[in-house]
């Protein structure tokens, strides 16, 4: 049978990994194909024809690194955009504090740009959710800017900017997530964010839709309703706002918002 050589850019850790098309993760071991993976995330492999090769980070022997400690004063922060989408559709987000002044245009300039918010992603997502998983990677900014350099890719397509992932209230269902109360389509990102590099607490964002669709439109947001009591921020943008912290519940193209506490 024809072998066919596949180099293949990833965005996961060096190390071993186990092909769980042809076998598993067995201990310390695969009872298929092993695939190992470079320093510089490239990996080399030959597929038969007409087979498959399919290797993710909950396959590698040893299990996944410990990932990079986050800052104890970051605070855990939700973000849901209820945008009804179609099969192959996703939202992202970008953001930060314009209220700072300077913002980048980009591209790769997040660590320098004064507007983007530093977060690191902690949201328990199962591999249902392949693209969000590969998009999160090394996206380690709320920026206006876009994709960041070296964020992951998904079969070669970019990131848009910070994923989310489409979640329901239906706990029958295996989009469900526990703090979406609302019901479906409402796309759902949980960070660790630097609220110190807020307004205030307070931070700003529009969503954009992948396959040409861009961004949404401009809003005109006032007082929040929810639990938080958290009220208005005290600054006026044609963003969404939401405050550091919290769950913020927000529609496409809409200027209600929402704020419960965690």
């Amino acid at each position: 049978m024809e072998m066919i050589k596949h180099d293949v850019d990833t965005t996961l850790p060096a190390g071993d990994y186990c092909d769980i098309f042809s076998g598993e993760l067995s201990g310390s071991s695969c009872t298929g194909k092993k695939i190992t993976i470079g320093s510089d995330g490239r990996a080399s492999f030959n597929v038969p024809g007409n087979s498959i090769v399919a290797f993710h980070v909950e396959s590698r022997i040893g299990g996944e690194p410990n990932p990079p400690s986050i800052p104890s004063d970051w605070k855990s922060t939700v973000i849901m955009l209820r945008r009804p989408t179609k099969p192959g559709q996703d939202i992202f987000i970008r953001g930060g504090d314009t209220q700072n002044g300077g913002c980048s245009g980009g591209p790769d300039q997040q660590s320098s740009d004064k507007c983007a918010i530093p977060i690191s992603h902690i949201a328990n997502a199962s591999f249902f959710y392949a693209e969000y998983l590969m998009w999160r990677q090394s996206d380690n900014y709320l920026d206006f800017e876009g994709p960041e350099y070296e964020q992951g890719t998904h079969d070669g397509t970019e990131a848009q900017g910070t994923p989310t992932f489409y979640t329901t209230n239906d706990p029958n269902a295996p989009e469900y997530q526990p703090y979406n109360k609302y019901g479906p389509s409402y796309w759902y990102t949980e960070v660790k964010m630097d609220c110190s590099k807020t307004k205030d607490g307070w931070f700003e964002f529009k969503g954009y839709e992948n396959n040409g669709v861009g961004w949404e439109s401009d809003v005109s947001q006032g007082s929040c309703v929810g639990g938080a009591n958290a009220g208005a921020a005290p600054f006026k943008t044609n963003n969404h706002i939401g405050k550091c912290g919290f769950v913020n519940v927000f529609e496409w193209n809409e200027s209600d918002c929402r704020v419960e506490n965690l």
